[in-house]
């Protein structure tokens, strides 16, 4: 049993490794079984087909990275220390930073898949709208409607997801930082 599921784990792993320094076009069954050393049955011994092996990268990467996310509001002053501090705590690690690339590129792909993938990006934008939601309403001095929260959410969201496939994929991890805590202090003065 151990062996089975330690061949699965592997064979996300190193799915996870490839989306994160190739993409998603080049992560194929071949490229993974090269990659692994394994034979391309194997995989598919585990997985039905691509798409529920991609689907399960992604929510392994989700589950291990966006949690930091969701940090007790009160540790922080503010909606601008939340969000530049809870982005510093991904960055810090190296192994989340490729979890945060593979989690950007399913976001950014998505927009423009039209095959079954394209629900995944629900799945990530769900969660993060909803971490963003909850900060900004712990947070907000000044009465926002739900169409301004909606409006300041889905544009963080795009921040994050425009920034983070433009730097962190050419491994500007600095600039990503600063340019979020620039993003940040910006919500931080709107909601204040």
């Amino acid at each position: 049993m151990n062996n089975k599921i330690n061949t699965k784990n592997k064979i996300i792993d190193i799915t996870v490794d490839i989306i994160a320094r190739e993409g998603l076009k080049n992560t194929t069954a071949g490229n993974i079984a090269k990659n692994g050393d394994l034979n391309k049955s194997i995989i598919f011994y585990y997985f039905k087909n691509i798409d529920e092996l991609l689907y399960e990268s992604l929510i392994f990467c989700i589950k291990n990275t966006l949690p930091i996310l969701n940090d007790n509001f009160t540790d922080y002053e503010n909606i601008g220390d939340y969000l530049s501090n809870s982005i510093k705590n991904i960055i810090e690690d190296n192994k989340k930073v490729i979890y945060l690339k593979v989690i950007l590129s399913f976001a950014h792909q998505n927009i423009f898949l039209e095959n079954d993938l394209k629900e995944l990006r629900a799945v990530i934008i769900d969660d993060l709208f909803k971490y963003l939601e909850d900060a900004i309403l712990y947070y907000k001095k000044i009465p926002l409607t739900n169409d301004e929260i909606e409006t300041i959410s889905s544009l963080s969201i795009t921040t994050f997801n425009g920034l983070g496939i433009l730097l962190l994929s050419s491994g500007a991890n600095d600039k990503f930082t600063r340019n979020w805590d620039l993003h940040s202090r910006l919500i931080n003065d709107y909601i204040s």
